[in-house]
């Protein structure tokens, strides 16, 4: 596993604006575009059909973007403060997330 997967600390419900997990010491919080999502392991096409884990992620959100860039990452607390209300599934804690270049989009650890 990379440095910037970790887990749900607590359930993610939608309309939450934070994301609680784990262990955020391994993500990116220097300037640029990289990184700048939050993915979720476990994608589930139309079918049903569940990619593995690394080759596909399903957004969360993103947290900065501009002047705003990485600094809702909280690596004292673990959270991370997204920039709009998640609006997707809920997801127990436990699930596996990662920080992502894109969302909805192939894993870039």
């Amino acid at each position: 596993m990379s440095g910037t997967t970790t887990t749900l600390a607590q359930a993610l419900n939608p309309g939450d604006t934070v994301i609680y997990a784990t262990d955020l010491s391994g993500w990116n919080t220097a300037s640029g575009q990289y990184g700048n999502f939050c993915a979720i392991f476990g994608y589930k096409d139309s079918t049903g059909f569940v990619y593995p884990d690394g080759q596909y992620t399903q957004d969360l959100g993103t947290f900065g973007s501009g002047t705003n860039e990485k600094t809702n990452i909280n690596k004292t607390n673990n959270t991370i403060t997204l920039t709009s209300a998640y609006s997707g599934a809920a997801h127990p804690a436990g699930t596996k997330i990662c920080q992502s270049k894109q969302g909805s989009g192939y894993y870039y650890p």
